[in-house]
């Protein structure tokens, strides 16, 4: 959390220049900014990165405001990365005053530091109307999207909040959101004829609030233990950490703190972004026996130790059956259905774009093979997503070898004995250099008891978890409910 300090520290030159810090107003007042404020040596790190890019649109980790005129909530969010912050300096307390109560009232944004005083420069006699001194404040930027232009990115209350002897000083936060939070999003984003409204949307919120939020957020929590437990030791922190857990009706999560993986870094190229979060999912595979079914771009982080994966509330255990779970049954079933990875893969299939063997029952059940769906349909598509925005090389020779594999896992020379079947396949080809990929003898893969399809019986059952995992009941602190552990 930045904090005020009136020794000052010295950057690289590049950051020391007024071209290298990104911001408003005049040059010599950024420079100050920077030195009352940014003094942790992590800070200084990101500051020294955001300088290639302080002239562009990539989104950066700081921003020093010394023109109190373009101090607008709504302009410094799409110039700060998820949990960067900005420092904003006023001519006077008044203005300060202002400024300060409006980022206050904004929930996207969190005061980092309280306005304090700061001195631009001496007053100077020849010029006395020329301003020297003002008061600034440090914001930070906690929320992933404007609450009034809500995407269906992310479908939870998901924020950052300070969170004790962690790194950085803050966590995730992903609660259930408010009824208001999910008709907003729903009302922005369905097609007119597809918007709920009345009872209709009144039915939805509900269902979403008491069972299918609540059901995959439980889910999450468990899946972070299992990962915890079960990846490899330098992969651990590779997926979040669970450091808190509220609970609500019938013992269900509503509300899961977990450590920050930041997003920022050097950037990778395109062929490292692909390795990593190839050998990533292999070990959630083979190591922990997980299946995420959601590995869009949106829940890869590049961070400054690598490749992470984020949002395990859709994921499997391969072996688990959930058909004495009626309510899991029509949740996943319903998922899937709206699952536009899923979409993509039938359709794809449906017009021959896809003739590997290795996809012909991804979904029947959900397993492996859907994931490995998700890592290729990625390659060539890094540069599109926003949030990578300067955190991928543009590298135009690794484009074209990724986008030729992809190519040559989809169609194969045989479609029957195809050179990838697995992820651990892709990650050998990978590792090699994407060349042509060699045909290897077919082997199969399960993921044991799978969904009943045409199930559709909603009921009020415990959670089945892919673990046992005791939570209070009815928020009685005296007792517990130990969920039944699926089989593995």
């Amino acid at each position: 959390m930045a904090k005020p300090r009136p020794e000052t520290r010295k950057t690289s030159r590049r950051v020391d220049d007024a071209s290298g810090l990104a911001g408003y107003g005049p040059a010599p007042f950024r420079i100050k900014l920077r030195e009352r404020f940014v003094h942790d040596p992590n800070d200084v790190r990101r500051l020294e990165r955001d300088a290639r890019h302080a002239g562009t649109d990539t989104p950066v980790d700081w921003l020093f405001v010394a023109d109190a005129e373009q101090a607008s909530p709504y302009k410094l969010f799409d110039r700060l990365r998820w949990g960067g912050q900005a420092v904003i300096a006023a001519k006077s307390e008044a203005q300060a005053t202002e400024l300060y109560r409006l980022f206050l009232s904004r929930d996207e944004w969190r005061i980092d530091a309280e306005p304090v005083g700061i001195e631009f420069a001496p007053r100077s006699w020849w010029k006395p109307w020329a301003q020297t001194h003002g008061v600034a404040f440090v914001v930070r930027k906690v929320l992933l999207e404007l609450p009034e232009n809500p995407t269906l990115r992310h479908s939870y209350d998901v924020r950052l909040e300070p969170w004790p002897g962690v790194e950085g000083g803050y966590c995730v936060q992903k609660r259930i959101p408010m009824p208001e939070q999910i008709s907003r999003r729903l009302l922005a984003n369905l097609d007119p004829q597809d918007r709920p409204t009345g009872e209709a949307l009144e039915r939805v919120i509900h269902k979403l609030r008491r069972k299918v939020f609540p059901m995959f957020l439980t889910r999450e929590a468990g899946f972070l233990k299992i990962l915890r437990r079960d990846l490899p030791e330098d992969l651990r922190d590779h997926v979040p950490d669970v450091l808190d857990m509220e609970y609500g009706d019938k013992g269900y999560v509503a509300c899961l703190r977990s450590r920050w993986l930041r997003l920022g870094g050097d950037p990778v190229d395109p062929l490292s972004f692909a390795t990593q979060a190839a050998e990533l999912v292999q070990k959630l595979h083979d190591a922990a026996n997980v299946v995420h079914l959601d590995l869009r771009l949106d829940n890869f982080v590049i961070t400054e130790n690598g490749v992470k994966c984020v949002d395990f509330g859709s994921a499997l255990r391969r072996g688990e059956d959930i058909s004495t779970s009626p309510v899991l049954v029509k949740l996943f079933t319903e998922m899937l259905s709206a699952s536009q990875i899923r979409r993509d893969l039938m359709r794809m299939i449906d017009k021959g774009a896809i003739r590997s063997s290795a996809f012909a029952r991804a979904y029947s059940p959900p397993g492996p093979a859907a994931d490995l769906f998700s890592l290729v349909s990625n390659f060539g598509r890094l540069e599109e997503h926003p949030d990578f925005r300067g955190l991928i090389q543009d590298h135009p020779r690794q484009d074209a070898m990724l986008t030729r594999l992809r190519r040559e896992v989809f169609k194969p020379a045989d479609p029957k004995l195809p050179g990838v079947m697995k992820v651990r396949d892709l990650v050998r080809v990978l590792q090699d250099g994407p060349g042509r990929a060699r045909s290897v003898p077919l082997s199969g893969s399960s993921i044991g008891s799978g969904l009943a399809m045409d199930e559709t019986a909603v009921g009020d059952a415990k959670p089945s978890l892919p673990f046992t995992l005791a939570v209070p009941v009815g928020g009685d602190d005296s007792g517990e409910l130990e969920t039944q552990a699926a089989s593995a």
